[in-house]
């Protein structure tokens, strides 16, 4: 048995016994509220560490998306613009 070097995974001459997998990050903070009021959306990333050997399932996502409640917008009233002056 021979170690490979470049990935520390134990080989057998010329024929390796494992294979690895996607290796991703932890999910990052969401970010801001994406309106200052009412609801809106948040988004969080994380990031590829490894990618997946030949043959391997593909990386899962990287983005999420949240729905996010902040405070009530508050209503402006308005004249009624139809009125005749």
């Amino acid at each position: 048995m021979v170690l490979n070097r470049a990935y520390r995974v134990p080989c057998y001459i010329g024929r390796c016994t494992c294979v690895v997998d996607c290796v991703v990050s932890d999910w990052a903070l969401y970010s801001e509220c994406s309106v200052p009021c009412g609801e809106g959306v948040a988004v969080r990333e994380r990031r590829i560490i490894r990618n997946p050997d030949a043959g391997q399932a593909p990386c899962p996502t990287l983005l999420e998306t949240g729905v996010c409640q902040l405070a009530p917008c508050p209503w402006c009233e308005y004249p009624n613009v139809d009125q005749k002056q």
